[in-house]
Order: C-alpha cells, then sequence, then structure tokens
C-alpha cells in the first residue's frame, strides 16, 4: 500500500524544484557535439543517437552568445540543423573579431530567419555583411530583425558606409514597431564629406525612449538622426574626440523636457566645459559621468547649476577630480540640487576568506604576515582622486547632506584595513625579535 506521507513528501519536492533542467547545463560545445551525432542521420541506428534525440529536442535557449567568429559559424549551423531552436531564443549578442566575413549575406539572413521571437539584439561587428542584414543601405529592403525586437544594440565600423547616419539609409528602424531602447555607435573609417547638408528627417521613432548615440569625429548626420525621437526619456552621448561637441547633439534633441536620465561618455582634455544646452533638459533628475575627465577643473561644470539634477553618478574605470565634485555640493555649490553621488569610479577586495574569519583573526594566525597584505587588490588611487581626497569628498558631502553611494565606499573601507595591517607589520618589524617570535600565537 503507498504511503501517503511519501506521496505528500515527493509531491512537495516536486513543487520545490520544477522541470530541473540538468541536461542543458552542459557546456554548449559539448551539446552542439551531441546534437551533431544525434542528427547525423534521420534515422539513427545507433543506440545512444535514439535516445538522446528526445531529450536534446527538449532543450531550448533563451539567450545567446557568439563572440567569436568559430562560434558565430556555430550558430549558424546549430540554427540551420535545427530552425525551431530559434524561435525560443529572445536574447542574442554577437561580438566579432575584425572585418573578415565568417558569414554571408545569405547565412546570416538564414539565422534571423529562425529568430521569430527575438527581443534583444547586441552586434559588436566590424563585418558590413551584419550591418547590411538588420540596417540594409536600399530604401525599401527589410530588415532581418523580427517585429518582435525591443532593445537593439550596434557598435560597428562602417567605412563600406559614408555619413552611415543618414536618417535616410535608416528607414529599417521604422519596420520595429516594438522598438523601445536602440543604441547605435557607428565608428567612421571613411573619408568624410567636406559639407554634410542637413535635411528635415521623415523618420521619426516615438515608442525609442532609451536612446544611445556614438558622435563619431568625421562630420555626419548624427544630429539630424537624433532629432528622429521625440520622446527620448534616456540619452547616452559618446564621444571618441579629445573635444568633445555635446552641444549640437543635445540641441538636436527634440522635447529636452522629457529626459530625466543624460549618461555622457568623454575623455576632454583640459578646457572643455559642459554645454549650457543642458539647461533646455528641466526634467533631468540623473547624470552618470564615465570616460576620463580628470582634466577638468571645477569651472567646467558650471553649466550644471542650471539643471535640477538630484544624482550625479560617476561610472567604473572613470577618473575624475574629487576638488571638482567637491565644488558641486552644498547650497553655495555650483549645483545645489545634487541630493546623491553613486562613485562606481574605484573598487577594491580584502582577502575573500577573511569575510568569514575576519581580517585581523586571519593576520594574526598566518604564517606570513606579507602574505596577508599580498592578498589584497587595493583601489586604483589617481592625481586626481586620492585616497586623502576621497575622505574629504565624503566629510563635504555629509556637511551637505548629500548621500554617497557606489563602490568607493567599500574601497575606503577595504584601503583603511590594509593600511591598519600595514601598519602593525611594520610596528612589528620594529622589534628586534621580529623574526624569531612571529609564529602566529603572539599577535597583538
Amino acid at each position: 500500500m503507498d504511503d501517503p506521507h511519501l506521496k505528500r513528501t515527493k509531491s512537495a519536492n516536486e513543487a520545490a524544484e520544477p522541470d530541473v533542467d540538468r541536461f542543458s547545463k552542459l557546456p554548449n560545445e559539448l551539446l552542439q557535439r551531441i546534437f551533431t551525432l544525434a542528427y547525423a542521420k534521420k534515422k539513427p541506428s545507433k543506440p545512444l543517437s535514439r535516445r538522446l534525440r528526445p531529450f536534446y529536442d527538449e532543450i531550448v535557449f533563451r539567450k545567446i552568445k557568439a563572440d567569436s567568429s568559430s562560434r558565430i559559424r556555430t550558430l549558424h549551423t546549430l540554427l540551420a540543423g535545427r530552425p525551431g531552436l530559434g524561435a525560443h531564443i529572445r536574447d542574442m549578442v554577437v561580438q566579432g573579431a575584425g572585418d573578415q566575413a565568417c558569414l554571408s549575406l545569405d547565412e546570416i539572413k538564414t539565422v534571423f530567419a529562425c529568430l521569430s521571437n527575438l527581443q534583444a539584439l547586441s552586434l559588436r561587428v566590424d563585418d558590413p555583411n551584419w550591418l547590411e542584414a538588420t540596417l540594409p543601405t536600399e530604401l525599401d529592403a527589410r530588415t532581418v530583425l523580427p517585429s518582435s525586437t525591443v532593445s537593439l544594440t550596434i557598435v560597428a565600423s562602417t567605412k563600406q558606409r559614408s555619413d552611415a547616419y543618414d536618417p535616410v539609409r535608416l528607414g529599417a528602424l521604422a519596420q520595429l514597431p516594438s522598438l523601445t531602447q536602440l543604441g547605435l555607435d557607428f565608428r567612421s573609417k571613411y573619408k568624410a564629406p567636406e559639407a554634410i547638408i542637413a535635411t528635415e528627417a521623415d523618420l521619426v521613432l516615438p515608442n525609442v525612449t532609451n536612446l544611445s548615440v556614438g558622435l563619431p569625429k568625421v562630420p555626419s548626420s548624427v544630429n539630424a538622426f537624433i532629432g528622429c525621437f521625440p520622446h527620448v526619456r534616456k540619452l547616452t552621448l559618446t564621444s571618441h574626440a579629445d573635444a568633445p561637441d555635446f552641444a549640437t547633439a543635445l540641441a538636436s534633441i527634440k522635447s529636452p523636457a522629457e529626459v530625466v536620465e543624460l549618461t555622457i561618455r568623454a575623455s576632454p582634455k583640459a578646457g572643455w566645459r559642459f554645454p549650457d544646452e543642458l539647461a533646455a533638459f528641466s526634467s533631468l533628475d540623473s547624470l552618470v559621468l564615465a570616460g576620463q575627465f580628470q582634466h577638468l577643473e571645477s569651472d567646467a561644470y558650471k553649466a550644471l547649476g542650471h539643471t535640477p539634477i538630484t544624482t550625479l553618478a560617476v561610472g567604473k574605470k572613470t577618473d575624475i577630480s574629487a576638488n571638482a565634485l567637491i565644488a558641486l555640493l552644498g547650497t553655495e555649490g555650483l549645483c545645489p540640487t545634487i541630493k546623491t553621488m553613486r562613485l562606481d569610479n574605484l573598487s577594491a577586495t580584502a582577502p575573500r576568506h577573511a569575510l568569514q574569519q575576519g581580517v585581523f583573526h586571519l593576520f594574526q594566525t598566518a604564517d606570513d604576515p606579507h602574505a596577508v597584505l599580498n592578498e589584497f587588490v587595493l583601489p586604483q588611487w589617481t592625481t586626481a582622486f586620492t585616497s586623502g581626497k576621497s575622505h574629504e569628498l565624503k566629510q563635504a558631502a555629509e556637511e551637505a547632506g548629500v548621500k554617497i553611494k557606489g563602490s568607493v565606499l567599500d574601497a575606503m573601507k577595504v584601503q583603511a584595513e590594509y593600511d591598519s595591517l600595514e601598519e602593525m607589520v611594520i610596528e612589528w618589524e620594529g622589534h628586534d625579535d621580529y623574526s624569531s617570535s612571529w609564529d602566529g600565537d603572539e599577535c597583538g
């Protein structure tokens, strides 16, 4: 007779861990090999192949990343052999190396023909076939992207296209009714025309609210392209020039009052200033800086005082002047509306096993104190953002009622722990009996 308690236990376990798919946790290369062997014949004769096929048919992928030429070719082979797999893919990332074509235009079209429900695509390629497939240059050509596409990011060189931002050549974007997030960064390698004739673009994309654009170094129609989006709420502008021209790009925004978040990626040289056009962004709540801003003094930030931003964020691996940040704070500062600073420009880690035991306990039980110090990953302080200046910034923020967030706080704590332990080592090394007495039990 069946035990009802066992039944209840089994049901509870099944409910807690439904449809566990351990097979799909295997490496993609191994799965592809299994697939190739199992489907070598329409009617496999080998017992293993016959058994694996139904299991493999149950495996689906929601996200796929092809970050090398070999994996891109494998992606084509996989979808060409099993087209139904593509209907399950929602997110795809393709990163190619070099401009040598690993897939023909027809093969790329074969890949996208299987992706009927794709929602997010990120392309970082130099192969012109991918750009031609997704954003064809012919006026009436259809994009290979499905209408379900919500997010599209393309970073590519455009040496085959002069003036790649020409809205007329990007008309295929209008074929994507679900598109709300768009990021284009065309690294132009062509000889720029002497002049760009600005024309009123017929392309209008009202559903795109999250826009990211890379500003080329050469003259282009990028500003006309930026004007095709009347309802942008989150805007990212990237410049690769020493003297970024964000002014004309910001002036091209149709509805600046709708923008609530602005990200600026750049490495401006000394003398550059934030543009006065920021004053038109009357609803701007958050400003994110990413890049190399260490050459800018406080005067460069005066235009921020005409904005209502409450959050200033500094991105990872960004260098910036701590003095300039201090000058922004407080009622007498350049931007008195700031209430939060999110600083992720620096990071650090203490020894991993110290998280459970405590750094000082680990230090006291170590055979060699220097071995513990060597396990620290310290912040990469810079001339513009030193350890001492970080404490001055934190104190200035506290006095101004501004909250500091971000990885810089952890970096400061790790640095303080390291400095304390280093002082302890120096003190011990000053004793005559240091070398003979260090056994890990006589610390403190």
